[in-house]
């Protein structure tokens, strides 16, 4: 429901401005501002939404009465008192599958040595400490931080904001995992890793320096 009334109040702020398009919006590189929230709509719609709110409690309630006693899972209570098993068991390791082709169940150790083995002992991947992953993160921050700081007339302002909102943000450290392969004929994975910082000056370059904005 906040996020209903948020989306809502947003909206009517925008339509209320009336500002056309600024012809230096780039929306590819917008990042929302996370501190900002929009004024209340008007007494119209700010009625509507509470109407909308005590049906919705109102039905909610109806509903949970109604069911309260009901088992609305799909599986059964001994299949999930066994799904809570598996992922409580620290020798085993749930993961989904590449494809979508739902989930595959592997002992923790052998997920390990095989992801090991079949790509981080390559020459294209490096292992690292947590603390060395930490310190280059840091390291890259201020190295952007700095990029930024020197060439910032160069910049417009939708792209010095983007910038000052991307760096703000706290990025956590990437993690790599993957996908089994389960459709081939021998088990093998697809490999992924999340994202951080870096990802801010590379989705710049794709969205802004490559398609000529």
């Amino acid at each position: 429901m906040l996020k209903l009334a948020y989306s809502v109040r947003t909206q009517h702020y925008l339509n209320s401005a009336n500002s056309e398009k600024d012809s230096c919006y780039i929306p590819q590189i917008y990042l929302k501002n996370r501190s900002w929230n929009p004024p209340p709509a008007s007494t119209t719609i700010e009625h509507n939404l509470t109407l909308f709110e005590k049906s919705l409690k109102k039905h909610c309630d109806i509903l949970s009465k109604k069911y309260q006693n009901t088992n609305l899972s799909n599986l059964t209570p001994l299949q999930s008192n066994a799904l809570r098993k598996l992922r409580d068991n620290k020798m085993f390791i749930v993961k989904p599958t590449d494809k979508n082709l739902g989930p595959a169940i592997m002992d923790k150790e052998d997920y390990i040595n095989k992801v090991m083995t079949e790509h981080l002992s390559t020459n294209d991947y490096l292992r690292l400490t947590k603390q060395e992953v930490l310190s280059k993160l840091l390291q890259l921050k201020d190295t952007l931080k700095n990029l930024i700081s020197n060439n910032q007339n160069s910049l417009s302002q939708p792209e010095l904001i983007y910038f000052q909102r991307g760096l703000k943000n706290q990025h956590r450290i990437p993690l790599f995992y993957g996908l089994p392969k389960v459709h081939f004929v021998f088990l093998s994975f697809w490999f992924w890793y999340q994202i951080t910082v870096r990802c801010v000056a590379n989705y710049f370059v794709k969205n802004v320096l490559l398609n000529g904005h």
